[in-house]
């Protein structure tokens, strides 16, 4: 189960990776065009603003479960092995909780959305459905995750073992936890 959760999160930041791409590439097309005095597609500012919203929800659960997060640890670091631990399963339960919340409310305003038929007026007219479903979607895998960390913190708990962090013994690969004085 937890292979196949990892699986959707890595197609899930492909797919905004891709749409990273595609905003870059639209809009050095727009800037190219402006610069020979050729008329700029009208739709590349809209549809890049809703590319900034996809890129973020699509990607977030993924860069979480790789610990490729900004971590503030000021107070992490003034704890032992078990006060480490127990933070970190305070943590993933407060964010798995708001997760949670979140993805009930991003659901509930994307249904009334669709049921009201609101569409967002601009130069081109998108159903205002179709851009925010993505926020739900996100909040749902970020909650799913923070339930695998959780669950691996716990388990690292029980065992003694060092913190966690969830994705096993990657919890302080690849982070850069701000540390005070310096």
């Amino acid at each position: 189960m937890s292979r196949l959760f990892s699986k959707v999160n890595l197609v899930f930041a492909v797919l905004g990776a891709g749409l990273l791409l595609f905003m870059v590439f639209s809009i050095s097309y727009g800037a190219l065009t402006r610069s020979f005095n050729l008329p700029s597609p009208i739709w590349i500012v809209q549809v890049n603003e809703y590319s900034l919203v996809w890129v973020c929800f699509l990607a977030t659960a993924w860069v979480l479960s790789e610990n490729k997060h900004v971590r503030v640890d000021i107070l992490f670091s003034r704890f032992g092995r078990k006060g480490q631990n127990i933070l970190l399963i305070l943590q993933n339960t407060v964010s798995a909780l708001l997760c949670a919340v979140f993805c009930y409310l991003g659901t509930l305003s994307t249904w009334e959305h669709f049921r009201d038929k609101v569409v967002d007026v601009g130069s081109i007219d998108v159903p205002k459905s179709w851009i925010i479903v993505v926020i739900p979607l996100g909040f749902l895998l970020l909650t799913l995750q923070f339930v695998v960390r959780f669950f691996e913190d716990l388990q690292k708990f029980k065992s003694g073992g060092g913190p966690g962090g969830g994705s096993s013994s990657r919890r302080d690969e690849g982070t850069a936890p701000l540390k005070a004085g310096g």
